[in-house]
């Protein structure tokens, strides 16, 4: 059973990120909203789309090594982001690179994407380990070009990710209020 356990964080992680892969083909008609700054059970960062709770999906069979689990979403014309929270059973050792690694597979294997070129770094927030990551890619039968930014945040047992996906083209707006969000990051405690 202990070398499953990284498989279940990828696998939870990569569900959300599925689910994101897919969403970022849909369009909303908004402009950015004014960017708030919202507390996500003990994280806190800024919010510019207005998210909104949205049904855990593809969890099945994993219940059972998730203690609490909160995704929230929102879409402003060509941009999407998601902020997921996962706080797992204290006898599951979460992995945080497997949930970057299960996120960045995610993308590269969504049939919408091609092309996929990623990263992902370590970093701190507030002290806690953390990743960025990112990727750029084609979409839309590899017409036009795509990036998604992540951050993941690990507190003991407890997952945070916020993922921006966005156009590349026209998209200056997108990419500076995705690297907005993404760098509001914090934790703020329990």
């Amino acid at each position: 059973m202990a070398g499953k356990r990284p498989l279940f964080i990828v696998l939870v992680i990569a569900v959300v990120a599925a689910a994101l892969g897919g969403y970022f083909l849909l369009f909303a008609t908004n402009h950015f909203t004014e960017p708030e700054t919202i507390t996500f059970h003990n994280a806190s960062f800024l919010d510019n789309c207005g998210l909104e709770e949205v049904a855990f999906a593809g969890a099945d069979g994993y219940m059972s090594i998730i203690a609490d689990h909160d995704t929230r979403q929102c879409w402003q014309e060509d941009y999407t982001l998601v902020a997921a929270y996962i706080s797992y059973d204290p006898a599951i050792d979460v992995d945080l690179d497997g949930a970057v690694q299960g996120a960045i597979s995610d993308i590269r294997n969504n049939p919408n994407i091609w092309s996929a070129d990623c990263y992902a770094e370590e970093t701190t927030i507030d002290g806690l380990p953390a990743r960025s990551a990112e990727c750029s890619f084609a979409y839309f039968r590899e017409s036009e070009a795509g990036r998604a930014q992540m951050r993941f945040l690990l507190h003991g047992n407890d997952l945070y990710m916020l993922q921006a996906l966005y156009p590349v083209e026209g998209g200056e707006a997108y990419a500076q209020g995705a690297e907005m969000v993404m760098e509001s990051v914090r934790f703020v405690g329990e």
